[in-house]
């Protein structure tokens, strides 16, 4: 009968014991050799966790609570003195969301450091070990993303004296929302008490009709204070006092996306758009709170534009995208190819 021989490279000694992490047969002098390889493994967790552990303390609750102060606070003021408390109670109650989230993750980061401190003591660290605590990790990052990027929603009623005027709830990202509709029709249709229209020609201007009691034209602005001579603009979007400009530079080839004041078309941001993409092969709306949804209609991906022109996401719709639009601040519709879908945010 053959014997057999160790595992280690270039080692010929007979095999003295079976390793039962990784079955390979080992002599009696790389034993330890060979539990070493395996406890060496743990130094990266290490490092990992504690990277973990520095995200969470950098985590600024003041921060990712301003807006959602904001809010309180102009509600508070508007109510006068009678809702201080309310507004007392609520600003807590958003620190406390966001506290638990963190205290949660911070008993499981030191969960697993003690895990990793234990194997370490003991000298002892199986595969399951090792994967166990890398899926860990894994779920701990995964937590850690979700709770920098929390966002809430802000319910505000007309000022009633109890503990239900204000409702607070974690908002549901971009993401969430497009994952299922809640129904689907063939049609939809929209209006307006305020038309803006911009011309079809280089150099566009844009003009405002006033539609109530009558069409009137209200006013209008010309290149260069719309766009410069070798632009185009090509889309058009109101909102909350805003104007959402989709600008084609024909000279350059190149597509943006700007936002202008309604009132005096001051231009508060423009991003570039990809320079892949045609005039056709995009739409956009405006979202809750003057953010804006982009639509790259090529990916069939939307993104996220919030109203400090930072793209604070993408996502990818599970159908071809032709076009999206907000009803109220309750409903995305999304138009595909084949239907409309609903989507509560």
């Amino acid at each position: 009968m053959s014997q057999l021989v160790c595992a280690t490279s270039n080692c010929k000694r007979i095999a003295r014991a079976l390793c039962h992490c990784c079955n390979k047969n080992i002599c009696l002098l790389h034993v330890k050799e060979h539990n070493d390889a395996f406890l060496s493994q743990l130094n990266p967790f290490t490092d990992e966790i504690n990277s973990a552990d520095y995200r969470l303390d950098s985590i600024d609750i003041k921060v990712l609570l301003q807006e959602y102060h904001k809010q309180l606070e102009e509600w508070r003021k508007a109510s006068y003195k009678t809702i201080d408390q309310i507004f007392d109670e609520k600003s807590k109650e958003l620190q406390r969301i966001l506290i638990e989230k963190i205290d949660k993750q911070k008993i499981e980061i030191n969960l697993v450091r003690d895990t990793i401190t234990k194997l370490n003591e003991e000298a002892e660290a199986s595969q399951h070990d090792l994967d166990l605590i890398k899926t860990k990790i894994s779920r701990l990052h995964e937590n850690l993303t979700s709770i920098e990027q929390i966002s809430f929603k802000i319910h505000t009623y007309p000022l009633t004296v109890d503990d239900n005027a204000v409702q607070i709830e974690e908002k549901k990202d971009l993401q969430t929302i497009l994952s299922s509709p809640f129904k689907t029709i063939d049609f939809a249709d929209l209006s307006s008490t305020s038309l803006f229209l911009t011309t079809d020609t280089v150099g566009s201007s844009i003009i405002e009709f006033c539609l109530l009691p009558t069409v009137e034209l209200s006013r209008q602005w010309k290149s260069p204070d719309t766009c410069t001579k070798d632009e185009y603009i090509n889309r058009i979007r109101y909102s909350h006092e805003t104007l959402g400009l989709v600008i084609q530079n024909l000279t350059k080839n190149t597509l943006k996306i700007e936002l202008r004041c309604s009132k005096t078309l001051d231009r508060f941001w423009s991003i570039p758009l990809n320079s892949g993409l045609k005039l056709t092969q995009c739409e956009y709306c405006a979202f809750n709170d003057c953010q804006w949804l982009f639509i790259d209609k090529i990916s069939s991906s939307i993104l996220h534009i919030t109203n400090d022109e930072k793209i604070k996401r993408t996502c990818n719709y599970n159908s071809k995208l032709c076009n999206v639009a907000l009803f109220g601040t309750g409903i995305l519709a999304v138009l595909t190819d084949k239907c409309i879908n609903f989507h509560k945010l």
